[in-house]
């Protein structure tokens, strides 16, 4: 079977469905899956594992093309598909596993116990650098990996010093490979189609490190220390690690190291590192690693999950429906302001005769550094009344018979954790702004009417996107809706249906020549609702649409909107009746282009957190547009809900820790 008669097989099935969460798109071009295991060097001799077989596409070729072949997938769903797909291959194992928990080595014993293996994969863009250090670190004997990958990770993988990809996961995978990017792939290629471009990239695992490395875990602590603070001088950036009164000893360290004091971090190659980590660990090892202890990966031995997660819960239990906010604010006001910040409230909840208005609370800073805000709303949709909150196997969910409230609460929740963790790790930070917003679902009236005087951040990181974090969704569409009343004229539909006008042939003669849903990968249309008619023997004389459209780019809706308009106009103007319409926009596009400084930062972010950061646009509005639209600069992160706006709705704990991990570090790097 060709690729793509595999997948409608799969997708006939009735079994599967593409989970977004899995990261799941399918390779289909057949010149690609080659490459893919050309690539790869596969020979008959070979033992092989492939990470995420999917529809079994590549698995085929590289079971032809191999000896003993083990596909391991997490996806229960693939798993019948594949066995009966791929079973008649006598050297073909199927592994039903998370391969961050799978026993690979054993397998390679049986299978392979005198020669590496080699490594093939399609891996899911958010979970690439913790599979690939899990595979370097465990010191499995393989001989090379071939991986399809983001292409920014690809590129910060092969990147040399002093260049802008150069980063941690530059070192890190260079300490254990040699690198090679083989080629890009677009995004045509793939079921579902990605947001961004890939890449296949070639890890060759090194016969001999370049370097050796007494204490590999302080190595990797002077590596983080020195991209933590990417613009800062790398007796700067590593101070953290030391009392302050010893900031001359650290220069000292690097001076001995033959490295200058005022370099960069980025400017080093693993050499440097080495050098450095050796002569760090003779000056001050022991107490650099109790420091590294306390800190933990990007803050993560810091969140307190419980807490959090039993904070979340207390919130989604509140009910909080648009307008209705007022119970819920009352709490988080006065948990803003136990934590020191100055809540205000604005006037957004009188102009919309809600309970309360946007809450906008201040922390002082311990430093001067830039004042930066985060942003969540506080209402929820309906079902959204008597939530009852359950946690099991580490994931939140609802009873079934409402939401959870994941949205937007799992963003306040992972604030206020982030704060109070800082605090009590006494972590310095610059003035940070909480604005919790009303009535942001149906129509983002909270932060259409906020007042904005009272907003002191120029930079606005908001938490209300779904999928795994790492998410950054850079570019927002503008929207307008549209209701339209067509009028005819009413008539006896049997004994002089000639002297009625139909309004619902008006209308449908309109909506035939309007193009709909999708108009090119920026722009959407759609009818939402038809009211009208009666009676069957009446012409219908009035029936009202209501429709929108929707464009990452203003002029590029400004046309649609106005196709959509004349060909109303034009069906009224041929059957002889009337339209009126009211147009609203409801809200502007906005995008931050990728070199922006706060999508660099967020980058860092998510790679020293051990994350991918993937950046993409929504189809979407969010507060996120309002707050670019007053002057502020905005992008919308993701704090890892699930099914938002139903009753499967839920989040994994362990995403809701990271979300909060993810404010704290922004936070750091604006200190």
């Amino acid at each position: 079977m060709t690729p793509m008669e595999k997948i409608r097989k799969l997708r006939e099935s009735g079994s599967f469905h593409f989970t977004k969460s899995l990261g799941q798109n399918f390779l289909t071009d057949e010149n690609i899956l080659d490459k893919l295991v050309q690539a790869a060097g596969i020979t008959p001799k070979d033992a092989v594992i492939e990470i995420g077989p999917g529809a079994g596409i590549v698995t085929e070729k590289l079971l032809q093309a191999a000896g003993p072949v083990l596909a391991v997938e997490i996806d229960k769903a693939l798993i019948p598909f594949l066995q009966e797909t791929l079973q008649p291959y006598p050297n073909f194992t199927l592994w039903h596993q998370d391969v961050l928990k799978a026993p690979l080595g054993q397998w390679i014993q049986e299978n392979s116990p005198d020669q590496p293996v080699k490594i093939v994969a399609n891996l899911p863009y958010y979970v690439t650098t913790p599979i690939v250090m899990k595979l370097l670190e465990e010191n499995l004997p393989i001989h090379s990996m071939v991986l399809m990958v983001q292409k920014e990770v690809a590129l910060r993988m092969a990147a040399k010093p002093g260049t802008k990809d150069y980063g941690a996961l530059s070192v890190a995978v260079q300490l254990y490979c040699q690198v090679e990017k083989a080629f890009d792939v677009s995004p045509n290629v793939f079921i579902p189609k990605p947001k961004v471009g890939s890449a296949v990239v070639k890890l060759t695992i090194h016969e001999k490190p370049p370097v050796q490395l007494d204490h590999p875990e302080l190595f990797f602590t002077l590596v983080k220390a020195a991209f933590g603070q990417r613009r800062k001088t790398l007796s700067n950036a590593l101070s953290h690690l030391r009392p302050k009164e010893e900031k001359q000893e650290i220069v000292q360290v690097l001076e001995a190291a033959s490295i200058d004091p005022v370099r960069r971090g980025e400017t080093l190659n693993i050499q440097e590192f080495a050098n450095l980590s050796q002569l760090w660990q003779k000056q001050f090892f022991h107490d650099t690693m109790e420091a590294h202890k306390k800190v933990g990966k990007g803050g993560a031995e810091m969140i307190n999950q419980e807490r959090l997660s039993n904070l979340l819960k207390e919130l989604v239990e509140i009910d909080s429906p648009s307008q209705r906010e007022g119970a819920v604010a009352k709490v988080i006001r006065e948990k803003l302001e136990n934590l020191g910040f100055e809540v205000k409230e604005d006037d957004a909840g009188k102009k919309l005769d809600g309970e309360v208005g946007n809450l906008i609370a201040t922390l002082k800073g311990t430093t001067k550094g830039d004042t930066i805000g985060f942003s969540a709303h506080m209402d929820t949709v309906q079902p959204g009344e008597g939530i009852k909150a359950i946690v099991e196997d580490g994931i939140m969910k609802s009873a079934g018979d409402t939401i959870l409230g994941s949205d937007d609460k799992a963003g306040i929740a992972a604030f206020l954790e982030a704060v109070q963790t800082i605090q009590e790790n006494h972590i310095a930070h610059g003035d940070i702004q909480a604005i919790f917003t009303i009535w942001e679902e149906g129509g983002l009236n909270g932060s259409k009417n906020m007042d904005y005087s009272l907003v002191k951040a120029d930079k606005v990181f908001v938490m209300d996107s779904g999928g795994p974090i790492g998410s950054i969704i850079n570019q927002g569409p503008a929207q307008d809706k549209i209701a339209a009343t067509f009028k005819g004229k009413a008539a006896h539909a049997g004994a002089e249906p000639e002297a009625g006008i139909s309004a619902i042939q008006i209308a449908a003669r309109a909506i035939d020549n309007m193009k709909l849903l999708r108009i090119d990968e920026e722009t959407t249309a759609n009818i939402g609702n038809i009211q009208g008619g009666g009676a069957t023997n009446i012409v219908p004389d009035k029936v009202v649409i209501n429709a929108e459209a929707r464009s990452l780019k203003d002029d590029k809706l400004e046309a649609q909107t106005k196709s959509m308009v004349e060909a109303m106009e034009k069906a009224a103007k041929d059957f002889g009746g009337e339209v009126e319409m009211d147009i609203k926009r409801l809200y502007t596009a906005f995008k931050l282009e990728e070199s922006d400084p706060m999508i660099t930062v967020l980058k860092e972010v998510f790679t020293e957190m051990g994350l991918e950061p993937v950046i993409m646009p929504s189809g979407g509005g969010s507060d996120t547009n309002h707050f670019n639209a007053n002057g502020l600069k905005a992008v919308n992160l993701s704090v890892g809900m699930n099914k938002v706006h139903t009753v499967d709705e839920f989040i994994k704990i362990e995403d809701l820790a990271n979300g909060a991990r993810m404010v704290l570090e922004i936070i750091k790097k604006y200190a």
